[in-house]
């Protein structure tokens, strides 16, 4: 056998068990790499919520400094946008609890041609959750709490073709949002 043959039969084998899952190849992809994140802190409202700043990156906070916007670079559609939610200030006239918030987030986005389709929505004393598709295709994940006596919330949207990315992302998120 010549040293041609052995070299085509050997890279034929490889690229047989490549095919079949025996091998894998190494992969850079942001999957695999650690994810770094940074710690944005409102000082107005108080709250803070940990954000991946090679991904999401901040585009300054609002001026009255009431949150914050993080933007990819590459998608601009993925975005965290960490906020005090006025909803209890633009309806003066109703005591505001955590329920009643709930409630009305839950009506709004349940009205046909909001722009958001409802999936999954949980209720806790201390915050509740709800995330869906927007009408566009793109998924949405909302966590709202009171802090300090001001409803506040954070908001995560992302491509579905970066689902695998952001469902990553949205645990370290989600679990360091107070």
């Amino acid at each position: 056998m010549s040293p041609n043959s052995i070299i085509k039969s050997v890279s034929q084998s490889l690229l047989l068990l490549v095919l079949f899952g025996f091998i894998t190849l190494p992969q850079k992809n942001t999957l695999q790499t650690e994810i770094k994140y940074k710690n944005y802190l409102n000082q107005r409202f108080g709250f803070s919520v940990d954000y991946p700043y090679e991904i999401l990156i901040p585009q300054g906070e609002s001026e009255n400094g009431d949150g914050q916007i993080f933007k990819s670079p590459k998608t601009p559609d993925n975005t965290l946008t960490v906020c005090r939610d006025y909803l209890d200030v633009l309806n003066p006239d109703i005591e505001f609890t955590l329920k009643v918030a709930y409630d009305k987030h839950v009506k709004a986005f349940s009205k046909k041609g909001n722009g958001r389709n409802i999936t999954y929505k949980k209720f806790d004393k201390k915050f509740f959750v709800l995330s869906g598709y927007k009408d566009n295709g793109d998924i949405y994940y909302q966590k709202t709490m009171i802090i300090e006596g001001n409803l506040c919330s954070c908001l995560l949207e992302y491509k579905v073709a970066d689902k695998a990315l952001f469902n990553k992302i949205s645990e370290r998120v989600f679990k360091s949002f107070k």
